[in-house]
């Protein structure tokens, strides 16, 4: 992928030995994206995991992540919170699946940073409890946004 982070330049401040470079270039992933398109979809550019580098700190394309962020909350702006509740479904199977299979799990912060736009425009609705169960549900490592899941479902946190 264009502009997707390699083992030379990962994102600054995730590296190891100091290598804090970002890529050049500009990316190939609008915030369009993050619907499904006819070949994928922002958050399966995200997730993609290398079934050959596994329980390693591998490269992640992050900047999938900071389309999946703007998609979604475009989508809930535009009162698509449908979309957006399935999409984020989709992200935390995808994404925790990503961190089980990473040494680390470095890519935690930008997969919590796209839920938790539609957490917050889910708080508050009848069937917010329902679907938080759910995403808990889909998340196999059972701690993306774990504390905001719970409250939401009305659950005590582990």
């Amino acid at each position: 992928y264009r502009g997707r982070a390699t083992a030379a330049t990962p994102r600054p401040g995730k590296g190891l030995g100091g290598r804090c470079s970002r890529p050049s270039g500009p990316t190939e992933i609008s915030s369009r994206t993050v619907l499904k398109t006819r070949r994928t979809s922002a958050i399966d550019i995200a997730t993609n995991v290398d079934e050959r580098r596994l329980n390693y700190n591998f490269d992640y394309d992050w900047r999938a992540y900071d389309a999946i962020n703007r998609g979604l909350s475009q989508l809930i702006r535009k009162h698509a919170l449908e979309e957006a509740k399935q999409l984020a479904l989709k992200l935390v199977e995808k994404g925790s699946y990503q961190m089980e299979c990473s040494d680390e799990g470095m890519m935690q912060e930008e997969i919590e940073g796209c839920l938790r736009v539609v957490i917050s425009a889910v708080a508050g609705l009848p069937d917010a409890s329902e679907w938080a169960f759910k995403m808990m549900r889909s998340d196999r490592g059972g701690f993306l946004c774990e504390q905001e899941l719970h409250k939401l479902a009305g659950a005590p946190v582990k």
